[in-house]
């Protein structure tokens, strides 16, 4: 007896059945690695952050116990919260005849083995009277465009038109230069306030206002070539 052999295949239809999902699990498995990768990347930034914030830190505290800069004596009001390295250079080239801090004292690394135009990561500080301590606030930033014009990122003051709760009122011509999600420092309380919402001229905060009538704020200039990646705060004594 002969047996004929079934050659019987699978179907153009059943192919493209398979095809067709396979394609569409490659679609969902490659949506994936975007979001990975973007996680991966702000995870990167903030522990890099973290260490650039304890460096600052220690090194505030190391320049503002050298006796070429006696910063907190009693120089500035309680309420008052001041940049740092615009207060450090007044003491050291007004009293005692010396040149203003280096840019690399804000980078990080501050390894010199690191060439100072490879440096990505930055700090800048400001500081709060709080009875025999300062409130120390740090901003990290990230250089995303090479640039020979700024020497080290920094914040500028705002004004403060008017304010009820958690919103404030600003100038029609400074609101284009915050975005949703950023961090303000008030003036007064040297408190985080964190852009909620954005209404015509009206920031909307996280929490209710109490930082007085200005408050420090990234300028635009400096957000064409830094990214801020995170703000710190510690209260040290000196």
């Amino acid at each position: 007896m002969k047996f004929r052999k079934n050659k019987k295949g699978f179907s153009l239809t059943e192919i493209l059945i398979a095809v067709g999902t396979l394609a569409i699990g490659m679609i969902f498995i490659a949506g994936i690695f975007p979001a990975g990768i973007l996680f991966t990347s702000k995870a990167t930034e903030r522990t890099i952050a973290a260490e650039a914030a304890s460096e600052a830190f220690a090194k505030v505290k190391l320049l503002a116990e050298d006796p070429c800069c006696p910063i907190f004596a009693s120089y500035f009001e309680t309420d008052q919260t001041f940049q740092f390295s615009e207060v450090v250079d007044f003491f050291r080239t007004r009293y005692f005849s010396l040149e203003p801090l280096k840019p690399s004292v804000f980078a990080y690394p501050s390894t010199e083995k690191v060439p100072d135009d490879l440096k990505q990561y930055y700090w800048y500080a400001h500081g709060r009277r709080v009875g025999d301590s300062v409130q120390v606030t740090v901003f990290i930033y990230r250089k995303t465009a090479q640039t020979t014009a700024i020497a080290y990122p920094g914040t500028a003051p705002f004004d403060v038109d008017g304010s009820a709760d958690n919103e404030i009122t600003i100038m029609d011509e400074d609101i284009n230069v915050f975005s949703v999600g950023e961090t303000i420092i008030g003036y007064r309380d040297s408190g985080r306030y964190r852009i909620m919402d954005i209404n015509d001229n009206v920031l909307i905060l996280d929490k209710n206002w109490q930082g007085g009538d200005r408050f420090w704020a990234i300028p635009e200039s400096i957000k064409q070539y830094f990214r801020c990646i995170g703000v710190y705060q510690k209260i040290m004594g000196f």
